[in-house]
């Protein structure tokens, strides 16, 4: 039934920067974003309160509660500032008035080098008339991108050259046998890529939805 009320109905609403409004039981997959050092899973939320819970104050007092699958390297912060690992569930409260509106930040703190899979943090928010559970999925897919294995999208290895055809910007990842990447970059329509500066030895690639094996020499 919440997914059904207009945004002019509801206390409050649940948006990202990109324009999406989120309804009680929404799921949000979210992709790292790579800026040539750090991958970053940042969701970017934010809580626009439309109108007062409390006609008396003129004010709503909102409780959001975070819990996450991997609560070691989870982090949340929202409603007080405070930044917490949610090793528990981790519960805030604080108190608006309608036309207020605050950030929920969840970003996973894990080695700037590692790629985490599949991570699910779950986020309920109340006013006590209105709540909205969120879940928000930390995936290993790079943002944006979703180039389907197809005739249009091929990459070989020839020697220490990548050579890509891509018919839309597509990301691809090089791991080491440990699991850690040594090179990202985000590719589109056709070239090649010089991996001389990469160390000879087996490597597996993730090319949008595509995977394989590489040995360097």
């Amino acid at each position: 039934m919440a997914a059904a009320f207009t945004a002019a109905a509801q206390n409050f609403t649940v948006t990202t920067p990109d324009g999406k409004t989120y309804a009680d039981g929404d799921v949000i997959n979210v992709g790292y974003e790579f800026d040539g050092e750090f991958y970053d899973w940042q969701p970017k939320l934010t809580v626009n309160v439309n109108k007062a819970a409390s006609a008396t104050t003129g004010k709503t007092a909102f409780t959001v509660t975070a819990t996450a699958s991997r609560p070691d390297i989870v982090q949340f912060r929202g409603l007080t500032g405070a930044s917490d690992i949610l090793r528990t569930t981790v519960t805030k409260s604080n108190t608006y008035a309608a036309g207020a509106k605050f950030p929920l930040s969840i970003d996973i703190v894990e080695s700037p080098t590692m790629i985490p899979e599949n991570i699910e943090t779950q986020i309920e928010i109340t006013d006590g008339v209105q709540t909205i559970n969120l879940t928000v999925n930390f995936t290993s897919e790079q943002a944006g991108i979703n180039a389907p294995a197809t005739a249009a999208n091929t990459v070989k290895f020839i020697g220490r050259t990548l050579h890509y055809s891509l018919e839309s910007a597509t990301g691809i990842t090089l791991y080491n046998i440990s699991g850690r990447p040594v090179i990202s970059r985000s590719l589109s329509g056709t070239g090649s890529l010089n991996l001389s500066n990469i160390p000879a030895g087996v490597y597996v690639y993730r090319c949008g939805l595509s995977t394989g094996k590489v040995v360097l020499h």
